[in-house]
């Protein structure tokens, strides 16, 4: 049993990171604000690639089997670097997740799964395309993307928000 101060077992905020005691009633620690930062502005910047990389107008073939039509995309080089891309940005996608769990900022988790559900929609109808080459599925993907960008771009936000609110609040004279 605990009974004094110095007995009781070590906090995980007894570094010299302090807490950031939100509104709620949150705890976040300025390293999880920072990386959830970083992971946002990365998926965000990453998203933008992606969604150029398919502005250079490049058409599959039509007529042929679904394997002619991925033998076509993974010798194309921008639809490859597209697809690399869009892989990247689905395991980050997935790391944000974890690690906004972890930190139980429910904001974030919400934004992460929202965000993921997005990149999986676009994934999706992206496979779909190269499959059927339906039009509608290129539809699909934009909107997965654009998704993506919005859920992860407010993440961004809100991250930079939680800094900028943090550092007043460490300011003398506030």
């Amino acid at each position: 049993m605990l009974n004094t101060e110095r007995d009781r077992a070590p906090s995980p905020f007894d570094s010299q990171e302090r807490a950031l005691m939100l509104k709620a009633g949150e705890t976040v620690k300025k390293s999880e604000i920072a990386r959830f930062k970083k992971q946002s502005r990365g998926l965000v910047i990453a998203l933008a690639v992606v969604i150029a990389l398919v502005g250079f107008n490049v058409n599959i073939p039509g007529g042929k089997s679904s394997a002619s039509n991925w033998k076509f995309v993974f010798t194309h080089p921008t639809i490859l670097l597209h697809i690399i891309v869009a892989a990247i940005i689905l395991v980050v996608a997935v790391i944000a997740l974890i690690t906004s769990v972890r930190s139980r900022n429910w904001s974030w988790v919400a934004l992460s799964i929202i965000g993921l559900a997005f990149v999986l929609l676009a994934f999706a109808s992206g496979e779909n395309y190269v499959v059927t080459l339906r039009k509608g599925e290129l539809d699909y993907m934009s909107v997965g993307w654009l998704g993506a960008v919005v859920a992860y771009g407010i993440g961004w936000y809100l991250s930079r928000r939680k800094e900028r609110q943090r550092k007043s609040t460490l300011l003398p004279g506030s």
